[in-house]
């Protein structure tokens, strides 16, 4: 029979194992540096008929891009590419007489909060090195950010690892006292 109330036993046992995860996971990611802010999710909806090599190329160049102008980690990268038949993407121009071909690129980034600054720099720097080193047209590309918070991620195990210090960044502290990210 198991009951609602966590007796010595229990809470030992939980501490055991939260200390257990952080000497595995937390030697790694307990410390980031100063100024550089983690993990971007990022959803790419391509219309099927890419090469490998294209996405990837796609793929690497917009990391590089997040590197650069959203100071992410370079080892943290988390991307889903989700590729459509023509016809199950409808991807209009919302009035602004942008011509839409089948290399459209329609990127999501699921984030912490950034500037506005860093997310116009990276909507610029983006097309600018996709249409320079893959050939796609700066009107074929839309972007658009997802902010979340701390509690938002779970990395394994069922843990908010940002909730339990497992990683920490120095955007923490901004958000707790509401100071813009």
């Amino acid at each position: 029979m198991f009951s609602n109330r966590e007796g010595p036993d229990q809470l030992h046992a939980g501490a055991l194992l939260t200390q257990a995860w952080q000497q595995i996971v937390g030697c790694r990611h307990a410390v980031r540096q100063q100024g550089v802010t983690p993990i971007p999710l990022l959803r790419f909806d391509l219309i099927e008929g890419r090469s490998e090599s294209d996405v990837r190329k796609i793929r690497d160049i917009t990391h590089d891009v997040l590197i650069e102008t959203l100071q992410v980690p370079k080892r943290d990268r988390y991307q889903v590419v989700h590729e459509h038949k023509r016809s199950r993407m409808i991807v209009e121009d919302t009035g602004l007489g942008f011509v839409r071909s089948d290399h459209v690129l329609l990127l999501q980034v699921t984030s912490r909060p950034r500037s506005r600054e860093m997310k116009e720099a990276f909507y610029r720097l983006l097309v600018e090195r996709l249409a320079a080193r893959c050939g796609i047209s700066p009107d074929a590309v839309i972007e658009n950010f997802v902010t979340n918070a701390d509690e938002d991620w779970s990395f394994g195990v069922g843990w908010a690892q940002f909730l339990t210090g497992e990683l920490s960044t120095d955007l923490q502290a901004k958000a707790r006292i509401g100071s813009p990210a």
